[in-house]
C-alpha cells in the first residue's frame, strides 16, 4: 500500500522523561522492568509522495491555463468562442477527479485541499466567470427573424 511502518521498544521511563516534569513525576511511580513503551512510525514511500507532488503541479497547471485564458479573453485579446465555456468547465469538473488520484485516496480536508484544490477550484470558477462576462459583453442583441410564411404576408 506504499506505507513504511516500524515500530520500536523503550522502557516506560525513557518514554516519560521526553514529556516534562509532570512525567518525570510519574516515571517515579511506574516499575521499569515491567513496562514498555512503543514508538511506531509510519511514512509514505518516496515514490507516492512525488506522484502526489506531481499530481498537485498538474492540477496548479490546469487553473494557470484556464486564468491565463480567461485573462486574454477578457481583456480582448481573444475573441471568446464556445469552446473556452467547454475547457474551463471540463477543467473545473476534473479538479476533483484528479483529487481523488492521490495516493491512498486521502479524505477530504487534507492540507492540499486548503492549499491547492480549493484555489485550483476557485480560479477556474472565477475564470469561468470572466469568460461568460466577456461572451455576453460582445454578442449583439439576438437576431429575430420571422418566419418565412410571415414575410411572404406582408410582401
Amino acid at each position: 500500500s506504499g506505507w513504511r511502518i516500524w515500530a520500536e521498544s523503550s522502557s516506560m521511563v525513557d518514554a516519560l522523561k521526553l514529556d516534562g516534569e509532570a512525567a518525570k513525576a510519574a516515571s517515579r511511580q511506574v516499575d521499569s522492568r515491567n513496562v514498555q513503551a512503543f514508538t511506531i512510525t509510519a511514512a509514505r514511500s518516496g515514490s507516492q509522495i512525488v506522484f502526489a507532488v506531481i499530481m498537485l503541479l498538474v492540477l496548479i497547471a490546469t487553473a494557470a491555463v484556464v486564468g491565463m485564458l480567461a485573462w486574454q479573453v477578457a481583456n480582448d485579446r481573444r475573441r471568446a468562442e464556445p469552446a473556452f465555456f467547454g475547457f474551463a468547465a471540463a477543467v473545473l469538473f476534473s479538479t476533483v477527479t484528479l483529487r481523488r488520484f492521490f495516493p491512498g485516496d486521502p479524505p477530504v480536508g487534507i492540507l492540499a485541499d486548503a492549499l491547492v484544490v480549493l484555489w485550483v477550484i476557485v480560479i477556474t470558477v472565477l475564470a469561468l466567470a470572466a469568460i461568460a462576462y466577456a461572451w455576453n459583453r460582445h454578442s449583439g442583441p439576438p437576431i429575430l427573424t420571422e418566419p418565412p410564411e410571415a414575410q411572404e404576408e406582408k410582401s
